[in-house]
């Protein structure tokens, strides 16, 4: 019999420290074990959402389950995590009745007969009323702090281009990430768009305010429409939290860009498309960051080393630049080239599945990140010997032989992940890349922009560039190109 778990807190703030999520979720699987009841993660639900709505994304699925009839019986610590209305649990309730599902409570039994109900109802009733009064206990709590003009909000407070002062509930400028902050203000001012933007911190390889990779035009937008760069956060309630914020940018650019956009969304269907063949597959091989694409000098389309911008390093990359039709041409005629000759990448496909086996590397991968996942915890025990009065002398020392260690298990993991890209790709349905390269061959002159953006993906061609010289690789042998100079387009 399989069993679904469902634990819920009420706050992301909850979620995020994990504590009473943690605490429900282990009960609810030891009490499943109790019952002999199957449990998977597929079927375990951790949600952070008030108890007050029946419209529960991640319940939903829960109710979806029940519907269909996929598990046996639903398991919840208590009846106030499953809900905090009484009208909304019944509901539940005999919804599970109908299907002929158990409902399980780990801290309480439930009684199906008319009296227990009866008796559930005034619980959950007593839940809901408790439910309201810390809302509004908190919710007059919080307008009291935005009168004193501390921030109001869990996540909202931190704001990209500032840290986060808890005791005084204001912002501190990080200047690394306001100038980041105040060049896209300017950019979009002088005449750049959302999109444009977009692509140009991807391509530069600046990581968004969360940290990932990859940028998207809404995380874009909100930063440019957002009046607390200006020093005015959005009120609380209608209360305004005055000098919480300093600004980052002047009003009269705040107020440029925003006319832009309205200009720029106008003027959007007449806007025609920049294409950049090689977005996202030129690098530099002197700072090791990817080239982005952008228009300068009287609209002519470059390639620039994003290790070249101060607003990611302080260290100044020297590597060139270069216009954007030379480098295509000389990087498409090489691809070219080899679209022509089939034989070539399969050879070397077959070459690289033969070379390597995958369970081998997977094994070994696991094996590296079982051994950096113990160095973390040894370093939390010399932590424990430091405060507890150990030599600093020994604990220096051996924290420095495990950071050595950790560097050296990297190093293999990224030679690791790198053959492990490699066997994935000559994994390849081989007559299917026969049959594109036999197509592309008879083709090639007919080749639109986005037939070669997709050669360039399938065979994974990157381009790397040193000064005048330039190296093409990807899942084909490399092609060095050291005697091709580069001399056209080039810009200091």
């Amino acid at each position: 019999m399989k069993a679904a778990i469902y634990c819920r807190v009420s706050t992301q703030d909850q979620q995020d420290q994990g504590t009473s999520l943690d605490s429900q979720l282990e009960a609810c699987l030891t009490k499943a074990k109790e019952l002999g009841y199957e449990t998977s993660e597929d079927y375990t639900i951790r949600e952070a959402y008030s108890g007050l709505t029946l419209d529960r994304p991640k319940l939903n699925d829960v109710r979806q389950w029940v519907r269909d009839k996929e598990v046996d019986a639903v398991i919840a610590y208590t009846l106030d995590r499953l809900s905090r209305d009484p009208v909304h649990f019944i509901i539940l309730q005999e919804e599970l009745e109908r299907t002929g599902i158990e409902l399980i409570l780990v801290t309480e039994d439930l009684d199906s007969s008319d009296s227990g109900k009866l008796i559930t109802h005034i619980k959950g009733y007593a839940a809901k009323l408790e439910a309201l009064k810390i809302r509004e206990r908190t919710l007059r709590g919080l307008k009291e702090r935005a009168k004193s003009g501390k921030l109001v909000g869990g996540r909202s407070v931190h704001l990209y281009g500032y840290s986060y002062e808890k005791e005084h509930g204001k912002r501190i400028i990080n200047e690394q990430q306001a100038q980041l902050v105040r060049t896209m203000f300017r950019w979009l001012a002088e005449g750049s768009t959302i999109n444009g933007i977009t692509y140009q911190l991807i391509d530069m390889g600046i990581p968004t305010p969360t940290g990932k990779s990859r940028w998207n035009r809404s995380t874009v937008h909100k930063i440019l429409t957002n009046p607390s760069y200006i020093g005015k956060p959005k009120p609380y309630h209608g209360i305004s939290i005055v000098d919480s914020t300093p600004p980052l940018i002047s009003e009269e650019l705040f107020n440029q860009v925003l006319t832009r956009l309205k200009q720029n969304e106008q003027g959007a269907r007449r806007n025609a498309k920049v294409e950049y063949l090689l977005r996202g597959h030129i690098f530099c091989s002197r700072c090791q960051r990817r080239y982005y694409a952008c228009k300068m000098h009287r609209k002519v389309r470059y390639y620039y080393c994003s290790g070249r911008l101060r607003i990611l390093t302080s260290n100044k990359c020297d590597n060139k630049s270069y216009q954007a039709d030379y480098l295509e041409n000389i990087v498409w005629e090489r691809v070219r080239e080899l679209l022509t000759r089939p034989e070539t990448i399969l050879a070397e496909l077959e070459r690289r599945k033969h070379e390597g086996n995958q369970a081998d590397l997977t094994k070994e991968l696991s094996d590296i990140e079982k051994r950096l996942t113990d160095l973390d915890r040894q370093q939390e025990e010399l932590l424990g010997w430091a405060l507890k009065g150990f030599p600093e002398e020994a604990i220096v020392g051996e924290n420095l032989k495990i950071n050595q260690y950790r560097d050296s298990l990297k190093s293999r993991l990224s030679e690791l992940s790198t053959r492990m890209a490699e066997v994935e790709q000559a994994e390849l349905d081989l007559p299917g890349v026969k049959h594109f390269c036999e197509l592309a061959s008879e083709n090639l002159t007919n080749f639109t922009y986005a037939d070669k953006r997709l050669a360039l993906e399938t065979l994974r061609i990157e381009a790397w560039i040193n000064g005048e010289d330039i190296l093409i690789k990807g899942a084909i042998p490399a092609y060095d190109l050291a005697s091709t100079q580069l001399k056209l387009g080039h810009q200091e």
